[in-house]
């Protein structure tokens, strides 16, 4: 026992010692490093550093934190800022050096920090519900800013970046339960040309809020389903028909403006096809599907429709279909 208890003394100390030098040297690397200026900021920055605040309208530089909410009915317009210690590019750089990437390296590649960006992962009542791609902010403001503004719901048919957090969420709608909820926002830096072993993995700034789902939430068409570019209702009626085994198909969405006619190598026709959004709906669960349907020529008439194999239209995959909250029903039509 006095032997292992010896080793676990020896052990600790070799640990702090080790995490001291490492420390050290870290701060060493850091103080060389080529960092990109920074924008000025005002003193709401020191207050608020690391965090995400929330508002119902855009935040600007010099909004009075009184515009910053602590509650928030869902389906209202939704905007969030987030104030940082460094700018993005600056933290990749950072983190870069913490994973142990000499400052030399990096200030040798520094110009390849231009794509440096970040994602949002939402969660709601402590569970990660969705996180937007890797964003849109591929220039200067990434490099310099110390705020970062983005949108959740600007409650218009624009989608800005952000919005895909709302709209995922809008789609989950066994976490949408009338009453009170919590829900948090992270933001993530984002290096694509990162190494694996120099990703930078630390989030940035973290915000959470009261999220209160009322009975009937607030849609708008671009939260639902996709346009029709096609109006023919006998066609719409003959997809329908091709879901014999299928009971919940409820309606049918012509998102080509045509059908599509697919030759072989000698010029001979051998069908026709377009692609269709189906909607299904099952009680409350609503949800819709891309499908190929073709028409097979026989070399005289073009067959009955037919629900075809996704590659039948060469070069064009179906898009993948999404789960929507039952409330887009009615921009059915």
């Amino acid at each position: 026992m006095k032997i292992n208890y010896l080793f676990l003394i020896v052990f600790g100390l070799f640990f702090n010692v080790y995490n001291a030098q490492d420390t050290k040297e870290i701060a060493k690397q850091r103080a060389k490093l080529v960092l990109f200026d920074e924008e000025k900021v005002n003193n709401t920055n020191s207050k608020y550093l690391g965090k995400i605040v929330f508002a119902n309208s855009e935040i600007k530089e010099n909004d009075p934190e009184s515009k910053y909410i602590s509650s928030y009915t869902f389906g209202d317009k939704l905007f969030i800022r987030s104030f940082l210690a460094n700018s993005i590019g600056n933290n990749i750089l950072i983190q870069m050096v913490e994973k142990g990437i000499k400052a030399k390296v990096i200030n040798d590649r520094g110009s390849e920090m231009v794509t440096a960006n970040i994602i949002y992962k939402l969660y709601i009542d402590g569970k990660e519900v969705s996180k937007t791609k890797d964003g849109s902010l591929y220039d200067e403001y990434v490099l310099h800013s110390l705020n970062i503004n983005s949108c959740i719901n600007d409650g218009t048919n624009t989608e800005l970046f952000g919005e895909e957090l709302y709209t995922d969420l809008l789609n989950h709608p066994e976490l949408l339960t009338p009453g009170n909820h919590k829900m948090k926002i992270e933001m993530i830096p984002v290096c694509p040309r990162c190494s694996d072993n120099s990703k930078p993995e630390k989030i940035l700034a973290v915000g959470e809020i009261d999220m209160v789902i009322p009975n009937t939430i607030k849609v708008i068409e671009s939260d639902c389903f996709p346009k029709k570019q096609w109006s023919d209702p006998k066609l719409e009626n003959e997809v329908l028909k091709a879901f014999k085994k299928r009971t919940d198909a409820y309606k049918v969405i012509l998102t080509d403006k045509d059908y599509t006619v697919v030759k072989n190598e000698y010029g001979i026709v051998l069908r026709k096809g377009f692609i269709a959004a189906v909607v299904f709906k099952n009680g409350n669960d609503v949800s819709y599907e891309y499908l190929n349907f073709e028409r097979v020529f026989d070399g005289m008439n073009f067959q009955s429709l037919q629900i075809a194999d996704m590659t039948s239209i060469p070069g064009r995959i179906p898009s993948k279909g999404k789960k929507v909250n039952a409330s887009c029903l009615k921009y059915l039509k």
